[in-house]
């Protein structure tokens, strides 16, 4: 499968293990915020297309990413199991809330 099936789009996400197991979900998004890509450090624009990674660790915790697209194939590389799932099946999947203080 070339790089290019493989990546995200808006009917497909894709959903691994990353090298610590830890579930890995990559998702196309737009982004409404201007966001830092942690992959190259460059900004993310308002309305530009990118990856959203949703790290899933195997306690339960969550957390997520805005990579560019491009930044994010150095994460498809080194994922591991990969499934494509329709993106509708993972949306809004960014784990459990926080618990609000009392």
């Amino acid at each position: 499968m070339t790089d290019e099936r493989r990546a995200p789009t808006r009917r497909h996400s894709l959903m691994g293990k990353d090298l610590d197991g830890n579930t890995i979900v990559l998702s196309f998004t737009i982004s409404h915020s201007l966001y830092t890509c942690p992959g190259c450090r460059g900004q993310i624009e308002v309305g530009r297309e990118h990856t959203l990674v949703r790290y899933v660790e195997p306690d339960g915790e969550a957390w997520h990413q805005h990579w560019h697209r491009d930044c994010a194939r150095t994460l498809e590389r080194e994922m591991k199991n990969i499934q494509t799932r329709p993106a509708s099946e993972l949306q809004g999947r960014r784990g459990p809330k926080p618990r609000r203080r009392r």
